[in-house]
């Protein structure tokens, strides 16, 4: 019966605002609506909060724990991570904050326990997770986190200063309604190479315009002869920005060998 009522409240809002009726919704009505709206918003969100965090959890298990995990299966897990991001869905149209799409984090934003960053590892711009944190409260982006390689569960973390570090996306933008949170075409940015951990410079081609959509990026494969890379299909979740004095160049040859995982 509430869709149906729902349904008819529409068909009403609906008429006079074509002219074709004067039965104006009356204050039950939009009473009735927002109760509706605010019922299917809980639901919406949690929902996707629940697969997001559901899609992390398997991820973390097959990265820190599985003792029998496969490459593929790492991998597998964590594109569905990528790709279960939940959008940004603010319910009283409040703005687009940090950590959003491609709007980054400020340097003095502190981070917490189980965070994926991109930090230098191993030599590699690599995706990396917090684990332990000494917060410095006057001067939080002077805080020092400790970081261990995703792809390396056997060696030891090392910790980073948080200016270091460059947490990734907790959202999804909606380029419906956030759309200037994306990256524009021709923006250069890092992103996670396919099949791999590791990060490098690249240029999008073709940003998102739904919300299921994911980057189209070419990247840099040598800086030194300017050659680009075919067309690849990246998620939001491994899409950054780029930060020329902070950003080194990664060795695509490192980060073929940098794997602890069964190749199987």
């Amino acid at each position: 019966m509430e869709m149906v009522k729902i349904k008819e409240i529409g068909e009403k809002v609906k008429e006079v605002l074509n002219g074709d009726g004067e039965d104006k919704p009356d204050s039950d009505d939009m009473e009735e609506i927002t109760r509706h709206f605010e019922d299917t918003y809980e639901i919406v969100t949690q929902l996707s909060k629940e697969m997001s965090d559901s899609a992390f959890e398997a991820f973390k298990y097959s990265a820190f724990e599985d003792p029998d995990i496969k490459t593929a299966d790492f991998l597998r897990a964590l594109n569905l991570y990528g790709e279960l991001l939940p959008s940004w869905i603010p319910k009283d149209h409040s703005p687009v904050i940090e950590g959003v799409g491609g709007i980054s984090y400020s340097k003095d934003s502190i981070l917490d326990i189980d965070d994926l960053v991109v930090a230098f590892i191993n030599n590699m711009w690599c995706l990396g997770m917090v684990k332990e944190c000494k917060i410095n409260e006057d001067n939080p982006e002077l805080s020092s986190y400790f970081v261990v390689d995703v792809e390396d569960r056997d060696r030891p973390g090392l910790w980073h200063k948080r200016e270091k570090l460059i947490p990734l996306p907790k959202y999804k933008a909606d380029p419906l309604c956030h759309n200037h949170a994306l990256f524009d075409r021709n923006t250069i940015v890092i992103a996670m190479y396919p099949q791999t951990t590791c990060f490098f410079k690249a240029i999008v081609l073709e940003k998102p315009t739904r919300k299921k959509d994911r980057y189209v990026l070419t990247f840099e494969n040598d800086a030194s002869k300017n050659e680009w890379s075919e067309q690849m299909i990246i998620p939001q979740a491994f899409v950054l920005e780029y930060d020329a004095k902070m950003f080194t160049a990664n060795s695509k040859s490192l980060a073929a060998k940098r794997s602890h995982l069964k190749k199987k």
